[in-house]
């Protein structure tokens, strides 16, 4: 057995390309790189859907059209992990000088900011962004708010500064140290009160346009209020004038730009009709999982068909989502040649994931010692069996994944990581015996 490799995988998603420049998603604007100027006083808020919280439905992003001061035609396009919860989703936006995200109390998220040409959705690049991140303040109740970033190359804040730093050869954090209300927000970005200036952050990004930052509310000794808090933001130099910290073993880089990111909780079932033996006969074959994930400005549908030969159910109506698994169910005695396939929701063509763990269980015999379930697959990088119970050998270019005695309630999970993929295959055999048929659960998620 291979050990799995670790690595954190997250994703962006804007919204929906047109088929006309789809060929052009992996592409970036030509010419030379050069400083983002921002203004988002400028710009408007087209599509509010941060993490699927809302008000906005379908792409779980937050798309801010024409935030570049120079007339430029730049969009920026946030996601968030899913781990993101907001207290109230209408507030995030733009509102004043500044773009706006709201947290619930006791929560934190990465955010992937990128800059998109507005008319072609390809990413944009620039040799400098400025992030400023302003009113770093707390509530009566304590608790407080809390900004990370591990891929800026410099940081400013005032020599009077209210936030408290922890940095280290990462990156560094920043938290709110003092009580604050809605009054002492800042509302005009050029006339600023020492108050709000000793309240905010100034982050420097260099040759790209893209770039993650982690955003927290925690609570404080007298636990959380019954409100969130928000974060406030533009990209401008507030603190230029101010003594910048370039901390020497900072990384000279920025880090790695995000891969997808999948949520299989929060999908669909779009059709149920695998093998076209049901339970919903529409003329159109296989499962599918809509929004499953999202990447490179596209909601992921995941989907299963049948590759080769029949299927044969014992219980079709058991076949579809079950507790953030996709089910299907196989008739003992039979074998399934399947197929998975990554496609994108917008025009359905498939699409090549950088990075995916496919994870699936019910390996073993039912309760009454028959119906033994396999699963052979092939061209992965490396895999992990949470239960030692499951053994894998290979033989002709597949490794089957099988188990020698009864199934329990005990996990036997099989995690599969793949990597650049648009499809791939599996073959499920449920032997004879038992209660009829067993249960095949798969998902899909995120490299952890």
């Amino acid at each position: 057995m291979q050990p799995m490799v670790s690595g954190v995988v997250a994703a962006l998603l804007f919204l929906p390309w047109t088929l006309g420049v789809s060929v052009f998603r992996n592409l970036q604007d030509a010419g030379e790189a050069n400083d983002f100027h921002g203004d988002i006083s400028r710009s408007f808020l087209t599509h509010s859907n941060l993490g699927g919280e809302g008000p906005d439905f379908g792409s779980e992003v937050m798309h801010i059209l024409g935030v570049a001061a120079d007339g430029e035609n730049t969009d920026l396009v946030i996601a968030a992990d899913s781990a993101y919860k907001a207290h109230k989703a209408l507030e995030n936006g733009v509102s004043h000088d500044f773009g706006l995200i709201n947290l619930e109390c006791n929560t934190s998220a990465q955010f992937w900011f990128k800059f998109v040409n507005s008319e072609t959705r390809m990413a944009r690049k620039y040799s400098k962004i400025y992030l400023t991140l302003y009113d770093f303040d707390q509530s009566e109740d304590g608790m407080f708010e809390e900004a990370t970033v591990d891929s800026a190359t410099a940081y400013w804040v005032t020599s009077t500064t209210e936030l408290i730093s922890n940095i280290s050869s990462e990156g560094g954090s920043w938290r709110s140290s003092t009580r604050g209300t809605s009054e002492d927000n800042p509302r005009d970005k050029e006339h600023m009160t020492k108050e709000q200036r000793d309240r905010s952050l100034t982050l420097l990004f260099e040759n790209t346009g893209e770039f993650k930052i982690t955003l927290a509310i925690k609570p404080g000794d007298a636990g959380c209020a019954a409100y969130g808090r928000t974060f406030l933001y533009d990209f401008r130099p507030a603190l230029m004038n101010e003594t910048s910290v370039e901390p020497f073993d900072w990384p000279s880089v920025p880090t790695a730009g995000p891969g997808a990111l999948f949520h299989m909780h929060r999908s669909a079932l779009h059709r149920n009709n695998l093998g076209a033996m049901g339970p919903e006969i529409d003329g159109l074959r296989g499962l599918v999982l809509k929004n499953a994930g999202f990447f490179d400005g596209s909601n992921i549908n995941f989907a299963a068909s049948v590759a080769n030969g029949t299927y044969e159910p014992y219980m079709a109506e058991n076949n579809g989502l079950w507790d953030g698994w996709g089910r299907i169910n196989g008739k003992c005695g039979s074998e399934l040649d399947l197929r998975f396939s990554f496609l994108n929701e917008y025009d359905g063509f498939p699409m090549t994931v950088p990075e995916v763990l496919l994870s699936f269980t019910g390996i073993g015999s039912d309760a009454d010692g028959g119906c033994a379930m396999s699963v052979s697959m092939s061209n992965f990088e490396n895999y992990s069996i949470v239960d030692t119970g499951v053994n894998a050998s290979e033989a002709s270019g597949l490794t089957t994944f099988s188990k020698a005695f009864t199934q329990t309630d005990a996990i036997n999970q099989v995690d599969i990581v793949f990597k650049s993929v648009h499809a791939t295959r599996a073959t499920i055999k449920w032997d004879l015996g038992g209660s009829g048929g067993k249960d095949f659960l798969f998902k899909i998620g995120n490299v952890l």
